[in-house]
């Protein structure tokens, strides 16, 4: 892979700092290194006190330009960097080191960003041949290790490897995003048709809740024409499971907030829920994950059969009459 090849043109030393790591893999990530020289709290973003280990996504210089926001980036006149750009850092930084190898089996990072709201540290996901959701066709090289993080962010890794003193460094094609509350997060990237829908429902707070999994269209799937009733949207509402892509690997069935079950599949590498295939996966937020849908819902729900307080003593009554019937059947066999 051709990551892999990039890393092992750098050998660094075990002992080198994290600045002469980033001088060392120059000029994949010479705009950052100048972003955070001199900035000590940009530092302690990547690198927190107490962490013995850290594993650093760092964005080229090319992500750096193609990025929507301001992310840290030199200037002619050198500024203190925004409190965004801070978080985007702390973000960038997860606990523990991660090398090609073990990114490449796939796994959920903890990051050292931590979200105001819940005060809970942001997840990030890696993926690689493994553990992908989409996997490549007919071949048997698997497919360069993809990182996902907050807003849609599908980062791929460039070069991987740069061992410092306190982890180690991968280079990224895209900026990692700071994960935000679902409801924002699906707004922001455009599933209006959907999100209005839940809204319309009384649902916005229910995919807002920590730990909850959204399953969503993009508005030329999800038109009005869909069913919009609240329990076939509370379908698509996965409470208290974040099904992050490595989570999903051997998972058969979902229980979703309507109280059915969905069924989990994998079809030539691509995942499927019922029948409609997860077209775009790993959308991190705040306090959950989004993935996107191909098609709207529709093939075999199981649904949990709950039963209600006069379910309940229609049964109980049901009960008493067998059991009378037995009794008299019983007497009258006696006498």
């Amino acid at each position: 892979m051709k990551f892999l090849s990039l890393a092992l043109l750098a050998t660094p030393a075990l002992t080198q700092s994290l600045k002469q790591a980033l001088d060392a893999a120059s000029p994949l990530g010479k705009q950052f290194a100048a972003g955070i020289a001199g900035d000590q709290k940009a530092q302690d973003a990547l690198v927190p006190a107490g962490k013995s280990q850290v594993t650093l996504f760092l964005p080229t210089d090319k992500a750096l330009d193609d990025h929507r926001s301001n992310a840290p980036r030199p200037s002619k006149s050198k500024r203190a960097l925004k409190p965004e750009e801070y978080a985007i850092a702390a973000y960038s930084s997860a606990d523990g080191k991660q090398d090609l190898t073990a990114l490449s089996a796939g796994g959920v990072l903890k990051t050292n960003n931590v979200d105001a709201g819940s005060g809970k540290a942001n997840d990030l996901v890696a993926e690689g041949g493994s553990g992908k959701l989409r996997l490549r066709a007919n071949t048997t090289t698997p497919p360069p290790i993809s990182v996902f993080g907050g807003l849609g962010a599908k980062a791929a890794i460039v070069a991987g490897d740069f061992v410092f003193d306190q982890g180690v460094i991968h280079f990224v094609d895209t900026v990692m995003d700071v994960p935000q509350l679902t409801s924002f997060t699906i707004a922001t990237l455009g599933y209006r048709n959907f999100l209005g829908a839940l809204a319309a429902a009384g649902l916005s707070p229910a995919i807002d809740k920590s730990t909850t999994t959204l399953l969503v269209y993009r508005d030329d799937v999800f038109t009005s024409a869909a069913n919009q009733s609240v329990k076939s949207l509370q379908q698509h509402i996965i409470p208290n499971f974040l099904a992050y892509g490595p989570s999903l690997v051997g998972v058969t069935t979902l229980t979703t907030a309507a109280n059915t079950t969905l069924k989990v599949s994998v079809v030539g590498g691509q995942y499927f829920i019922n029948d409609s295939p997860i077209v775009k996966s790993n959308i991190i937020s705040s306090n959950g994950v989004v993935h996107v849908l191909g098609k709207l819902l529709t093939g075999p729900t199981i649904t949990t059969y709950t039963p209600t307080g006069s379910d309940a003593t229609s049964s109980r009554v049901n009960q008493i009459t067998i059991v009378g019937a037995l009794f008299l059947a019983a007497w009258n066999y006696l006498v």
